[in-house]
């Protein structure tokens, strides 16, 4: 990793540790009552595994609402072009994407809303090197109206191939997510 800069809800920096493969970004979490004030820390550990890892983030909704599902890449050492194909629940459509700023700035997106499929091509077929944990893409999803409440549906991707500027096929590791039912 040549560069990270981990930051809270307010864009406020946070601490972090490189480790052999791992990055630890340190959430400050701060409790105020009355004359106190106690700080602990919360690490969350993103264990390398030695390939890309596409993330696809956990996110709640209510029956009948749209809802923005974050693709995020970790460990990728340098993408020329990817093909993808979102796999929704059943009853879920997707209204719309909105393009991660580092990869469309770097590159050409295609999306076809109706198979679910997602195209990059960096501009010069070079390899584009994203940070850690950059955003690739949000689906804004609609959720059925009869979604079950407590119901986590997964959100997945069926199909990747992604390519470094050889055309050689990387390695990857896919982190499902979920769209979590609530009231």
């Amino acid at each position: 990793i040549t560069e990270i800069v981990p930051v809270d809800e307010n864009g406020k920096p946070l601490g972090y540790t490189v480790h052999e493969g791992t990055v630890s970004i340190i959430a400050p979490e701060t409790t105020t009552t009355e004359s106190t004030t106690t700080t602990t820390e919360t690490t969350t550990t993103f264990p390398n595994p030695g390939n890309v890892v596409y993330n696809i983030g956990d996110t709640e909704a209510t029956p009948g609402s749209k809802v923005d599902v974050p693709v995020d890449v970790w460990f990728d050492n340098g993408t020329a072009s990817f093909s993808m194909t979102f796999d929704i629940p059943e009853g879920f459509t997707i209204d719309s994407i909105t393009y991660g700023d580092g990869y469309e700035d770097n590159g050409t997106f295609t999306f076809d809303p109706e198979s679910g499929t997602l195209v990059w091509t960096s501009n010069d077929g070079s390899n584009y090197v994203p940070t850690p944990g950059e955003n690739i893409a949000t689906i804004t999803l609609t959720v059925p109206e009869d979604a079950e409440i407590g119901t986590e549906y997964p959100i997945g991707i069926t199909e990747i191939i992604p390519v470094d500027e050889n055309g050689n096929p990387l390695e990857y590791t896919v982190n499902e997510g979920t769209v979590s039912i609530i009231a």
